[in-house]
């Protein structure tokens, strides 16, 4: 679990830089979430929970996703951050209490009636399952639900998901290196990072570390509960952590084609890409070596700012 600990630190160290600096532009932190407003009036409600650790840092670590789907959409944004815990129910019940009051504040700001607007969610990695899961509770009642590389994660693949963005991070900085030693010392880093990574999902199995609730508990939730109107799944074509196909089949089985009322069988939709490509951040201060080589950047904005439209196209059809 170091790769989280540090990645969290790392993060940590970003958003205070930020901070002091005032903020990141078009973010506003109310009621323990962050919101971003569209430029006028916002029709509907996007409530927004990112993958593990990062969805500590939605602000920013989505800020081109979510930044750009807000805009084409004129939804109002409200992303939750979560600490990561075995107890994904618990994770669940606290980004819905932040969900509430990022709401009482934003809509005493905005002069907008409390409970008028539409609610729509989307959750990438974990934060897809989060939204499973509060989707079918009781409370918040979602008109539709996009899920991103959706990951009903046991713990050793949570492990893996932050072994390879720690991966693929450190490989983006290896390529805008000049050369030389820290070229090669890059190579080491990235070289030795499997067998971390295969040490740390063990030691997570001996531990008896899992989640709750399981992922078979969750996709019967899904089965027997889920509630929203409309659900689309993307799923990316080298996700080999994504999870979208049971998810499919198990909500194709409880709403079978040609529908049951108005709510509507699941959409899939296959974009190029891996399991973090909704992820773009650049990280301040050092690298994981130690050694001061400028901030890092990790992700593709344009592909990052190309999601969020189609994204807002769906989340726009009222059919």
């Amino acid at each position: 679990m170091g790769a989280a600990i540090e990645l969290r630190s790392r993060l940590q160290q970003t958003d205070l830089a930020l901070r002091s600096e005032g903020g990141v532009a078009g973010w506003s932190e109310l009621g323990g979430a962050w919101v971003r407003t569209p430029p006028g009036r916002a029709w509907g409600v996007l409530h927004f929970t990112g993958g593990a650790v990062l969805g500590g840092y939605p602000h920013l670590c989505y800020n081109a996703l979510l930044g750009s789907l807000c805009d084409a959409s004129g939804l109002l944004v409200v992303a939750t951050p979560y600490d990561l815990a075995q107890d994904h129910d618990a994770c669940a019940l606290a980004v819905a209490d932040k969900l509430r009051s990022a709401l009482s504040a934003v809509c005493a700001r905005e002069g907008y009636t409390p409970g008028t607007l539409p609610l729509f969610g989307c959750g990438h990695s974990l934060g897809a399952k989060l939204q499973l899961l509060l989707a079918t509770a009781p409370g918040l009642r979602y008109e539709g639900q996009v899920m991103l590389a959706f990951n009903n994660a046991s713990a050793s693949d949570s492990v893996r998901l932050v072994e390879k963005f720690a991966r693929e991070l450190v490989r983006s900085r290896a390529d805008s290196s000049s050369g030389g030693a820290d070229a090669r010392i890059f190579d080491t880093l990235l070289r030795s990072m499997p067998a971390i990574g295969a040490m740390a999902e063990r030691a997570a199995a001996a531990a008896g570390l899992e989640f709750t609730p399981s992922p078979a508990e969750t996709l019967a939730r899904a089965g027997a509960r889920y509630s929203p109107r409309r659900c689309l799944l993307v799923k990316y074509d080298n996700d080999e952590l994504d999870m979208n196909a049971e998810l499919l089949a198990t909500l194709q089985a409880a709403r079978p084609a040609g529908g049951q009322g108005k709510l509507q069988p699941p959409a899939m939709s296959r974009r190029q890409g891996n399991h973090l490509s909704p992820v773009t951040l650049q990280l301040a201060g050092e690298n994981p070596l130690g050694r001061a080589v400028g901030p890092l950047r990790f992700g593709d904005e344009e592909a990052a700012q190309a999601l969020g439209r189609d994204l807002a196209a769906w989340l726009m059809d009222p059919n």
